[in-house]
């Protein structure tokens, strides 16, 4: 048995040089999210590992309390490295995971993937393999993955990477829309703390409309994305 009320946040945060106009906004936002699941400790154990990319990949918290990662820094700079950064992310968790006394193991275990634009640089994996390690890690592990894509090619890059339409959001590419995301990511982390837990009682793991029509809002014109 897995250690009941585990939870942990494995967050892979886009930093390329298109996030500059939008920083403000997914720097608060995701401040604000840690934040609350700073709050949510109190209710059961809470960890976080925060993975960010550009043309490279680094892991720059591992299993840390959300405490302590709140000072965390997102500087913009680079290409868009999402598949490997998802690919190296996927790897790496899976192994601490494992690594562990299954009775020590989080009860559910979510990704946050935040980018605001397509894969476009080093391909340490493909799309389709991210899939397949995805899908592995979801049927097997009940991992959830809640994508918050950008712009008009966010479900398709959602689709090429294997995660589920229902937990993939088209983000508003504005500082408004970053931070309604992550209050979005939030808010669902809440009422669904525990993705097994919650399809065991039949119940869908999706999104809401509400939940939905928030994590896409946005109240700025949309700024232009520079290449990156």
């Amino acid at each position: 048995m897995t250690q009941a009320g585990y939870r942990h946040r494995i967050i892979v945060q886009d930093r390329s040089g298109s996030m500059e106009s939008i920083l403000a906004g997914a720097q608060s936002g995701l401040d604000e999210f840690l934040r609350g699941e700073d709050d949510a400790h109190g209710t059961g154990k809470v960890t976080v590992s925060i993975w960010d990319f550009d043309t490279e990949i680094r892991c720059v918290h591992s299993f840390e309390l959300p405490g302590e990662v709140r000072g965390y820094q997102i500087r913009p700079r680079g290409a868009t490295n999402l598949y490997g950064a998802v690919g190296m992310a996927i790897v790496a968790e899976g192994e601490k995971l494992t690594a562990l006394p299954e009775d020590r193991r989080p009860e559910d275990v979510t990704v946050l993937v935040a980018s605001d634009g397509e894969h476009n640089t080093t391909i340490e994996y493909t799309g389709q393999q991210v899939a397949a390690m995805l899908k592995r890690q979801q049927e097997e592990f009940s991992w959830r993955v809640l994508y918050m894509g950008c712009g008009a090619e966010a479900f398709a890059e959602g689709e090429r990477m294997g995660t589920h339409h229902g937990l993939t959001v088209n983000t508003a590419h504005s500082n408004t829309g970053q931070q309604k995301a992550w209050k979005m990511s939030s808010d669902y982390l809440v009422r669904v703390p525990v993705a097994s837990a919650a399809v065991a009682m039949g119940q869908s793991i999706d999104l809401t409309p509400e939940e939905r029509s928030l994590g896409e809002s946005g109240d700025e014109e949309p700024t232009r994305q520079p290449e990156g």
